[in-house]
């Protein structure tokens, strides 16, 4: 009936039996005689059509007018078809039967099946739609049929999806598949999983990877919570953050008015995560400072970052410009409680002029302590400007970033003074599980920035050096603080160094920088490959 091939119709019509202690259907084959009476069972008949391989048909619709009665005489014994379905994948499928269980169907060759024709009666008597009202048929004419006194049977259905109640016939099964409203939002699975998070309860979420068709399965099978089924919420979360009309009208159908206020009252406090990165553009006429933000998980509904136009800056104005980009994050998300992470894209020349990671930043009518009151981390475009720099960025520091969870050693190596370059690069790019991922130094003790222009030219990812001038004994506690902490995954190290940061005394600890370049990150969508500074 769709073109696009995702629904099937089958239709049966003739002879069926119930048997055995489980009150099986069979479904009697044109060419079963009494010796041989070939059937096959209802009910694997219809598990066959929803096993993984028949994905495709999304929605399907079977009317059964046969008898579901114990017709059985005692030199009938069936010869099965026997099938092995596999397991059951997202489909949803209503079956009309002719008669409930137990009842015989009319149906012979003077007049015809009477629940075919009567179905077909009703329908006829409806109005013409793309979709015909099934529902609404069956049930009238089960009315019909029900009030006839010479009617012995009584139409039913059954459906195997969605065991809460919400119609599958009529308008649900002319509506697409959710799997296929999704896949018209252009976000990858890793975009789709806070959403997931969000809805499925931890008791549910599998040990391994979890693909979004098997998510969408999992909340499929839990109950309403408050009256909302996940399934549902999920929807309403994605449709929050991707603005898809598709996906809203979709969640339109599906929802009651109640179901609405429910989640509009519990995504309004929901607070949103999101990164804001800060582009500084020092490759045209005029420096500026471009700024794009990554909504992560939407939560109560924050409305996707438009482009807007970069601002231009000096280097008397840089934090200045930070505290617009920021008031502009936070007059766009509005009451929506925000958990942010800063991302300051700086050319290697601004990395170490001035501690632009740990500044205090204006505001409307505040300022902010980058660092410690928001996570903020540093990133180095001159990775993405020159061709070798990014080469060998791309190939050593996936190697080097797989290591830093779990890390047996200490993920930190503090270079000394006058410790040799290539000294340096060989020991992280030795292969060894417990080789360092991180780069430490002291430009003050040092008096250079070599271990720096080494990382950045190498392709090593990540760096951190003091900024204020540090005793022995304070790089010696820095370092033991940091051991535990740099073995974090790069999701959580922001956060979790903003609270460190919080508990320092010394400015030494206060004011350290510190670099992490993961090329895995996706980078913003106006940040492709080709509008890369240089790129």
């Amino acid at each position: 009936m769709f073109s696009n091939g995702r629904f099937l119709m089958v239709y049966f019509c003739g002879h069926g039996v119930i048997s055995g202690p489980e009150h099986k259907q069979y479904l009697v084959l044109p060419e079963a005689t009494e010796q041989q009476f070939h059937c096959f069972e209802t009910q694997n008949w219809l598990r066959l059509f929803t096993s993984f391989g028949w994905e495709n048909y999304g929605h399907q619709l079977w009317i059964i007018d046969a008898c579901r009665s114990n017709e059985w005489g005692p030199s009938m014994k069936p010869v099965r078809n026997e099938w092995n379905p596999g397991d059951g994948s997202s489909i949803h499928r209503c079956a009309l039967f002719a008669c409930a269980e137990g009842e015989s169907a009319a149906l012979n060759s003077k007049y015809g099946p009477r629940f075919t024709k009567e179905l077909l009666a009703t329908l006829a008597d409806t109005p013409t739609h793309e979709w015909p009202a099934f529902d609404e048929a069956l049930r009238a004419t089960a009315k019909r049929l029900r009030d006839d006194p010479n009617s012995r049977q009584r139409p039913t259905y059954s459906f195997n999806e969605d065991w809460f109640g919400h119609p599958l016939l009529g308008p649900d099964f002319a509506r697409p598949r959710l799997e296929d409203v999704l896949s018209g939002i252009p976000w990858s699975l890793e975009r789709f999983m806070p959403y997931v998070n969000r809805s499925l309860p931890m008791i549910h979420i599998p040990a391994g990877p979890l693909d979004l068709q098997t998510a969408l399965a999992l909340l499929r099978d839990l109950r309403p919570v408050d009256g909302v089924p996940p399934l549902l919420d999920f929807a309403e979360r994605v449709a929050r953050a991707s603005c898809s009309e598709a996906l809203r009208t979709w969640i339109e159908s599906q929802v009651t008015p109640q179901q609405s206020a429910q989640l509009d009252a519990r995504l309004a406090t929901d607070s949103c995560r999101a990164r804001l990165a800060l582009w500084y553009r020092d490759d045209g006429p005029q420096s500026c400072i471009e700024a794009e933000l990554d909504v992560i998980d939407a939560g109560g509904g924050v409305r996707p970052w438009p482009r807007m136009p970069a601002k231009a800056v000096t280097e008397q104005t840089v934090h200045a410009v930070f505290g617009e980009w920021l008031q502009a994050v936070y007059d766009h998300v509005g009451n929506l409680d925000v958990e942010l992470i800063i991302e300051l894209y700086l050319p290697r020349s601004m990395l170490t002029a001035a501690a632009y990671d740990t500044a205090i930043i204006p505001l409307a009518n505040d300022e902010l302590r980058l660092g410690e009151d928001q996570p903020t981390l540093l990133h180095c475009t001159d990775r993405y400007k020159a061709r070798a720099k990014r080469m060998r960025w791309y190939k050593r520091a996936p190697e080097i970033l797989d290591r830093l969870v779990g890390h047996a050693a200490d993920p930190l190596l503090w270079a000394l003074p006058g410790e040799d370059a290539t000294e340096l690069l060989n020991l992280f790019t030795s292969g060894a599980a417990t080789a360092p991922v991180w780069l430490g130094f002291d430009p003050h003790a040092r008096r250079d920035e070599t271990p720096l222009d080494v990382a950045i030219t190498e392709g090593l990812p990540a760096v951190l050096w003091v900024r204020a001038q540090a005793t022995d004994e304070i790089i010696a506690m820095l370092k033991a603080e940091l051991r535990d902490l740099l073995k974090l995954g790069t999701d959580e190290l922001p956060n979790r160094l903003a609270h460190w940061r919080e508990r320092q005394c010394s400015d030494a600890c206060r004011t350290v920088a510190f670099l992490l370049d993961d090329p895995k990150q996706r980078l913003p969508a106006i940040w492709t490959q080709w509008s890369q500074p240089k790129g």
